[in-house]
């Protein structure tokens, strides 16, 4: 696919999934990435195990980190969990596991069929939030399929933890778009990823109201084609810079910044 935007997925997994795929999907699930990234010329991405959404957090995370190992273009995303019932480490011994495996970007799932936190209870989060914080380590709020954006605890997180870069994936925006427009205005550490914002004029509205720097590429890949979001975002009305910051240098800049790194 020819195309000028040095895209970066902020929002994919890798591994084994509960989810049944295409079967031209299947197999070696590095080497189905990679194939996807180099057909639709995706520069970047920033995968999550996905049996570490299923078993031991920390069995998945390790695996990735090693899978990913001497990748330039591919940055691992730590999946956690509540280290209070055993299922993790301390908050501590956590993000000093991440930075030895070179990972610069976490991740929640809010799942109350499967995970480790059915909703977004800060006082289980709390430790890692600090942490995250402290280091800059960007955090993706996935929202699941049934979650709202409609969270007081949300916004309390948003409010309470300023520092800390927050992207906000979700399936499909529907009628929430005025709860999210007043985080947005409120909250600068917020961003959103694109997958879910596929909204007729979205990007333009979203880019007039919030400028290009709180709106990141993302799709939910092997569940979802990348392409979607790609063609949405290659074929909105907004300037080139804008896109490419879309695409790509808003994520690049959150890793770079990650481990309170300058920018």
């Amino acid at each position: 696919m020819n195309h000028a935007l040095a895209f970066v997925d902020a929002d994919c997994w890798l591994g084994p999934s509960r989810m049944p795929l295409p079967e031209r999907l299947r197999g070696d699930a590095l080497e189905k990435l990679l194939e996807t990234m180099g057909n639709l010329g995706i520069a970047e991405a920033c995968p999550t195990s996905a049996p570490a959404a299923m078993q031991p957090a920390g069995d998945g995370n390790q695996r990735l980190a090693a899978a990913l190992a001497g990748r330039g273009n591919l940055h691992p995303v730590w999946m956690l969990a509540a280290h209070h019932s055993g299922e993790a480490s301390d908050p501590a011994e956590t993000l000093q596991a991440m930075r030895q495996a070179g990972a610069r970007m976490a991740r929640v799932v809010l799942d109350s069929g499967e995970g480790y936190f059915g909703r977004l209870h800060l006082l289980q989060l709390e430790g890692l939030l600090d942490q995250l914080s402290a280091n800059r380590v960007p955090l993706i709020i996935d929202l699941g399929e049934r979650k709202s954006v409609e969270n007081p605890d949300l916004a309390e997180l948003l409010r309470a933890w300023p520092e800390l870069p927050v992207i906000l994936t979700f399936p499909k925006m529907e009628s929430e778009a005025r709860v999210l427009c007043c985080l947005l205005e409120r909250y600068r550490n917020l961003r959103v990823s694109l997958r879910g914002y596929q909204i007729l004029g979205g990007i333009e509205e979203f880019v007039r109201l919030f400028g290009a720097g709180s709106l990141v590429f993302g799709s939910n890949y092997p569940h979802f084609t990348p392409l979607q979001s790609m063609l949405h975002l290659i074929y909105s009305e907004i300037s080139e810079n804008e896109k490419q910051r879309v695409a790509g240098d808003n994520v690049r800049d959150l890793l770079r910044q990650a481990w309170g790194a300058h920018p």
